[in-house]
C-alpha cells in the first residue's frame, strides 16, 4: 500500500514528503474543526447564560402580592384583576378591592 501511494504521488509530480504534509494539515485540521466546535459550545452556554440572568433579572421569582391599599384605586384594581391577581376579590364577585369603590 505504501509502494502504491508513494507511486501515485510521484506520478502526479510530488516528492514523497507531501504525502505527510497532507497527513499533518489533516491531523492539524481535525485538531483544529474539534477547538472551533469546543469554542461554539462554550460560546452557546455563556450566551445562554447570558439571556437567562438577563430573563430573571426581570422577572422575580415570586410575583409581588398587591393589598387594595397600596393600589388606591378602584379601576386600577379591576386591571390587576384581569390581569391575574384573583386574591384582590375576596368574595369572588368578579369586582376587586370593592372598598375603593365610589
Amino acid at each position: 500500500m505504501r509502494l502504491f501511494r508513494s507511486a501515485v504521488l510521484t506520478l502526479f509530480g510530488f516528492g514523497p514528503g507531501i504525502y505527510k504534509y497532507f497527513r499533518l494539515l489533516l491531523y492539524l485540521g481535525q485538531k483544529m474543526l474539534l477547538l472551533l466546535t469546543l469554542y461554539a459550545i462554550v460560546k452557546l452556554c455563556v450566551t445562554f447564560a447570558i439571556i437567562e440572568r438577563e430573563f430573571n433579572r426581570h422577572m422575580p421569582a415570586q410575583p409581588k402580592r398587591w393589598t387594595c391599599g397600596e393600589i388606591g384605586d378602584f379601576d386600577r384594581a379591576q386591571a390587576f384583576l384581569r390581569w391575574g391577581h384573583t386574591y384582590l376579590d375576596r368574595d369572588g364577585d368578579g369586582i376587586a378591592c370593592e372598598g375603593l369603590k365610589k
